[in-house]
Order: structure tokens, then C-alpha cells, then sequence
């Protein structure tokens, strides 16, 4: 297994991992091609952006991507996708794929890794298996405009 940095120019196949995998239980989403291209597009591409992928076999196999956040204690890291190719799932590889994300963000002098994921979902106990918890001082909200 080897992991590399994303480019921009990885997009296309990057998306093709993220439609097959939250497609797919436990998130049941409804992704095209198209609008994956599109999300991943705008995340990758900026001056903040950081994200790995992991290929096995030359495969693609799993991918984070998230940004950077400047305060004035140091650097945050908002991990916004994280996904792991179906046939993968439950043998070990989100785990080195989260593990080489935090050894290379520390290597960037990140001090903090923050996400958003759904509570009570297989998600949320992955998360919990790496070492996060929850936090006291932050909420997340939301608003549906009409």
C-alpha cells in the first residue's frame, strides 16, 4: 500500500470512490459522477486543502481530504470526507489511511484534527477507535432555507 497527496487532477477517480461509497450503507446517499466532481473539486482545490489517498495494487482504495484553519494558537485540520473503497471496508485500511493523515499532519504542524459526522453511525465509532471524542465547547447546527 502506498499513500500520496491528492491533486487536482485526481478528481475524476477520487469521485468515483466517493459515489460508490456513500452511495452505499450506512449513508444511502444519492451521488451522480457529476456532483461528486463538483464537491470535491471546490475542497481540493485552494491553498488550505490537504487531503491523502491510499492505492493497493495500484487501486485506489481510500481517500481524506479536508483544509486548514490559521488561529492564532496554531493550525486546525477540518477532515470533510473520508472514505474507504466497499470491498475494503472492516480490514484495517481506514485505520492506516486515518494513521498516515495524522503522522503527516503533524509533520505540517497541525495541532487539532476536527470533523462532522452522523452520531450513533458506524461512522461515529470509527472516529472514536482513532482517539477523538466529542467536544464540550462545539455544536454543530444547522438551518434548511426555503
Amino acid at each position: 500500500m502506498y499513500f500520496k497527496e491528492i491533486d487536482i487532477n485526481d478528481v475524476d477517480l477520487l469521485a468515483e470512490l466517493f459515489v460508490e461509497s456513500f452511495n452505499a450503507a450506512p449513508w444511502n446517499d444519492r451521488w451522480t459522477a457529476e456532483t461528486a466532481a463538483k464537491r470535491l473539486t471546490l475542497m481540493a482545490d485552494g491553498e488550505a486543502a490537504y487531503g491523502i489517498e491510499a492505492f493497493e495494487d495500484g487501486e485506489l482504495c481510500a481517500m481524506a481530504l479536508g483544509c486548514m484553519e490559521i488561529y492564532y494558537d496554531g493550525i486546525v485540520y477540518n477532515l470533510r470526507e473520508f472514505c474507504v473503497k466497499n470491498s475494503k471496508r472492516g480490514s484495517g485500511l481506514g485505520t492506516k489511511m486515518y494513521f498516515e493523515l495524522e503522522r503527516r499532519l503533524r509533520e505540517k504542524g497541525v495541532k487539532e484534527i476536527t470533523l462532522c459526522t452522523l452520531r450513533g453511525q458506524y461512522t461515529e465509532g470509527f472516529y472514536i477507535r482513532q482517539g477523538m471524542s466529542g467536544t464540550d465547547n462545539i455544536v454543530t447546527m444547522g438551518k434548511k432555507l426555503k
